[in-house]
């Protein structure tokens, strides 16, 4: 799930937002490596590599996407006209 990871982008910007993308990706690696989620470990076993981008790069982007587009949108004055 992503929304607590754009959540948080949007609270601590860009910069905690791939922090915690990363951090996120990462468990979800490492949980589906020693089995505790199923459909990670199905694909890890079949293409490691390819697993452990999925994982982190998704979260990853995630998390720095949502603090920029915040980032933008937050700097914008909404008018009226």
């Amino acid at each position: 799930t992503l929304i607590p990871i754009v959540l948080g982008a949007l609270i601590l910007g860009w910069r905690g937002g791939l922090v915690l993308g990363f951090i996120s990706g990462l468990l979800t690696f490492v949980s589906g490596v020693f089995g505790f989620d199923g459909f990670t470990g199905y694909l890890f076993m079949h293409s490691p590599f390819i697993t452990f981008l999925t994982c982190v790069l998704k979260t990853t982007f995630a998390g720095l996407v949502g603090g920029f587009v915040y980032g933008c949108i937050k700097n914008k004055k909404l008018s009226t006209d």
